[in-house]
């Protein structure tokens, strides 16, 4: 438990250190009166006492991005779709070894912030005290199905489901939406997508949060940087 809130302590701290800007985008959009969901809940992986272990297999794909095989902090111009229309972007490629991944990210839109055995992209237009549109990477030496189980309590308020997909460059994982508040039709005014992606001996796990007005923006933004995302581990 001690050790669970020292890391509870720490990670809330550098996340709401991090630099923001207060641009005016279309992606840009006030938090709700009660905050954006704790971005740091997740367990760590000396919790494997309290996830259950077994096995999984996946299938599914999306957006197209460049080969990874680039220089760590390299950056390159690329163009994605958004909304239907092509944008040119500025990406750096990352790669983290402790957590075992490569990566690129739109280091225009997105600020990075590397910590205890996780990667974390905030939006440069969220408020630096508050932010709202975000994406966690971490890894987890447990399996991919006891994850789901772990996200499943979390995600007790939402409707459940755990959908089968395949990043291009990572492979098959696992893709968990949190969207539609349990026991309604209704969309949540703040929107999470994890992937939990198998890697070594444990996985990768990917956390994305964002409100619902930027859904098509910041969304799809993570979606791209996601799929450019390599398993190294």
């Amino acid at each position: 438990m001690k050790k669970k809130l020292l890391l509870l302590v720490f990670a809330t701290t550098m996340i709401f250190s991090l630099a923001g800007c207060n641009k005016t985008s279309q992606e840009e959009s006030a938090a709700p009166a009660n905050g954006p969901i704790v971005l740091f809940s997740e367990p760590t992986s000396g919790e494997s006492s309290e996830i259950a272990a077994s096995e999984t297999t996946a299938s599914e794909i999306v957006v197209v991005a460049e080969e990874s095989g680039r220089a760590d902090g390299e950056r390159f111009e690329a163009t994605i779709m958004l909304e239907g229309m092509e944008e040119t972007v500025q990406y750096e490629h990352v790669k983290n070894e402790d957590i075992g991944f490569e990566m690129d990210y739109d280091y225009e839109s997105f600020t990075r912030t590397t910590g205890d055995n996780s990667d974390i992209f905030v939006s440069a237009y969220d408020d630096a005290e508050n932010p709202m549109n975000y994406m966690r990477i971490w890894y987890m030496d447990e399996t991919v199905d006891g994850m789901i189980e772990w996200f499943e309590s979390e995600f007790e308020n939402y409707e459940f489901e755990v959908q089968d997909y395949t990043l291009e460059n990572a492979g098959v994982c696992k893709r968990i939406p949190a969207e539609v508040i349990k026991g309604t039709n209704n969309m949540a005014d703040e929107l999470q997508m994890v992937y939990i992606i198998p890697a070594g001996k444990g996985c990768i796990v990917v956390r994305e949060h964002y409100a619902i007005e930027a859904a098509e923006g910041f969304g799809s933004r993570f979606k791209q940087m996601l799929n450019t995302l390599k398993v190294i581990k």
